[in-house]
């Protein structure tokens, strides 16, 4: 559980409770803050100062095969925040996995004919879907979808600055199959991916349009 963000933070204290699951209670060290030579290419922190700690709260379930999981994670002295629930179930060969991810992103800001910093917030939310179905000892079809979408708070283009430049939102569907008959240490696979998103458009400028990438990916998981 480090949050949006595992790179920047080391763990300080984790305080665990086990009762109907597994709760978390972790203080992180912020280590971007305290290397001069680090340069943020994610987010650049606009409340803290050269010490910080952030803190999290996690809490995973299992109820009959059931996986529920909820994640708070706090940063930028608190200006800043991620949410996660996921969910995760196995039965009878059929397995589902499904998350959503909220996170809000502070800004500091002089609004015009003020003279004060506020806090304004940039938004993104995620969501992921995959379904799976084990056919033992054969294979194993599944079908993946996510989807993402970033709001700054001002000027939101309502769309993708740059053809292949995915920073405002975006979807991907795949569709495979795994073959699991071989050996637990060697899984081929075939899948057909999609990837789309909209894009403003270099000429006529200002449009938007909506592009779609095809990709066929044939490869194997191995381990040795």
């Amino acid at each position: 559980m480090y949050g949006a963000y595992p790179s920047m933070y080391n763990p300080a204290i984790d305080l665990s409770l086990h009762m109907l699951g597994d709760l978390t209670v972790r203080i992180q060290n912020d280590v971007m803050v305290n290397n001069p030579g680090y340069t943020p290419t994610l987010y650049t922190p606009q409340w803290q100062g050269k010490t910080a700690q952030t803190w999290g709260v996690e809490w995973k379930g299992d109820i009959a095969g059931v996986k529920p999981l909820l994640q708070y994670f706090s940063f930028d002295q608190g200006h800043s925040w991620s949410f996660d629930v996921g969910l995760m179930l196995s039965i009878a060969g059929l397995g589902v996995t499904a998350d959503w991810m909220t996170m809000a992103e502070s800004q500091k800001v002089i609004v015009a004919g003020h003279t004060n910093v506020s806090s304004k917030i940039n938004n993104s939310n995620r969501y992921s879907l995959e379904v799976n179905y084990v056919v033992p000892n054969i294979v194993t079809p599944y079908v993946y979808w996510s989807n993402y979408k970033n709001k700054p708070w001002s000027n939101d283009p309502g769309a993708n600055s740059a053809p292949g430049k995915w920073d405002h939102d975006g979807q991907v569907i795949s569709i495979g199959v795994i073959a699991n008959g071989i050996s637990p240490n060697f899984m081929p696979y075939l899948a057909f991916d999609m990837q789309s998103g909209k894009f403003i458009d270099t000429a006529p400028a200002k449009t938007q349009s909506t592009k779609t990438d095809f990709i066929i990916r044939l490869g194997a998981t191995a381990h040795f």
